[in-house]
């Protein structure tokens, strides 16, 4: 079973819908932290069976917002508990890529 956790219900279905044309027998949840932390609490979901838990534009989901601090309190309540209760791996995509040419990466590294 894998988890794809992103900021917003709209992107997570975005990602839903991508991930369906790409594998649809695979197992995969695509909530927002809230969602998840919610339905985990309830007992409607259990994180013991996750293998991989992806979490995409990770800056936004841990930060917040000003205007909304729920999503990264709920999102650290949820990798504590997958700490304690799984042993997933974990991949992190942050909202904010910036281009680096291999070349001028090589400029900016002082040997």
């Amino acid at each position: 079973m894998s988890l794809v956790l992103a900021p917003s219900a709209i992107l997570a279905d975005q990602h839903a819908a991508i991930a369906s044309e790409l594998a649809p027998a695979n197992t995969v949840f695509f909530p927002t932290p809230d969602s998840f932390t919610a339905d985990r609490n309830a007992g409607r979901i259990s994180t013991q069976k996750l293998r991989i838990v992806a979490i995409d534009e990770v800056d936004a989901v841990l930060c917040g917002s000003a205007f909304n601090i729920s999503l990264a309190l709920a999102a650290v309540e949820l990798l504590a508990a997958l700490r304690a209760e799984s042993t997933p791996q974990f991949l992190l995509t942050p909202a904010h890529l910036r281009y680096l040419s291999l070349s001028s990466a090589a400029r900016n590294v002082s040997f």
